[in-house]
C-alpha cells in the first residue's frame, strides 16, 4: 500500500524537514540535524519529483551566500535560522 505523507528520504519531494522552497530549489535540514542542504529539483520520473543535493552548510552566513550563488536571490532570507545549525543561540 502506498502511503502519502512525510518521509525521511532527503531526496524525496515529501521530505519532512524542508526549510524553504523557491521555484526549482529548496533547503532542507539533514535527517541528522547537522547541516542544511541546498537542493535542486530533478526531472520527475516514475517515483515523482526527486531532489539533488548541491551544497551543504552548517552556518547561516554560508547558507545565505551559497543560496545566492545558486539561485541569484538577494537578501538575507534566512535570518530566522540560528547562526549555526543545531545551536539554540540566535
Amino acid at each position: 500500500m502506498l502511503v502519502y505523507g512525510k518521509t525521511n528520504h532527503e531526496s524525496a519531494d515529501n521530505y519532512s524537514c524542508v526549510i524553504y522552497r523557491h521555484k526549482g530549489w529548496r533547503i532542507i535540514e539533514c535527517r541528522d540535524g547537522i547541516q542544511w542542504i541546498i537542493q535542486k529539483r530533478a526531472n520527475c520520473g516514475v517515483r515523482g519529483a526527486e531532489w539533488k543535493s548541491k551544497s551543504y552548510c552548517t552556518t547561516r552566513e554560508a547558507l545565505n551566500r551559497v543560496w545566492r550563488t545558486h539561485t541569484g536571490a538577494l537578501g538575507n532570507m534566512f535570518d530566522h535560522l540560528p547562526e549555526r545549525i543545531g545551536s539554540t543561540d540566535e
